[in-house]
């Protein structure tokens, strides 16, 4: 164990997590042991559903010894967000079609196959999809006032 780190354990699905942490960190955002945390969750297999993400909360529990027991105190409990579930072809689907209709139909099979082949796995198209959505539209709709005034 290094200088300053305390050993730890958390419960989750039934099961103690053991793990060694430096609890000193003034920045609770990046806290040694609530990363720990986060990693314990994301490694356990459990997931959330992309519409309505839940949040866990894991209490911590710190170990000493004290009197050649080993002795707990709960450390803190933190909230942490479950690991969202990868998206599935139903929805990317349904998000692709919704993104695409925000645009001209002239522009979105373009559109559509420009960012399909430059990306890999749903949730990346759908970043690629969104990005070109957002800086399309502002110029399409500057366009569109430019013509209806000129025309």
């Amino acid at each position: 164990m290094n200088k300053g780190n305390g050993i730890f354990v958390c419960s989750i699905q039934g099961s103690e997590k053991f793990f060694e942490a430096n609890p000193s960190e003034k920045d609770w955002s990046s806290n040694s042991v609530k990363s720990e945390v986060q990693s314990i969750v994301s490694k356990s297999g459990m997931t959330t559903s992309r519409k309505n993400p839940e949040t866990i909360n894991i209490t911590v529990e710190s170990l000493a010894t004290k009197d050649g027991k080993i002795t707990r105190s709960t450390y803190r409990t933190f909230t942490i967000q479950i690991p969202i579930a990868p998206m599935t072809k139903a929805e990317f689907e349904t998000e692709w079609d919704a993104l695409l209709a925000i645009l001209p139909k002239e522009f979105q099979s373009a559109v559509a196959a420009l960012v399909y082949g430059t990306a890999d796995g749903y949730e990346s198209r759908m970043e690629g999809l969104l990005n070109c959505v957002q800086l399309l539209t502002p110029a399409i709709e500057a366009h569109t006032k430019r013509c209806a005034y000129n025309g």
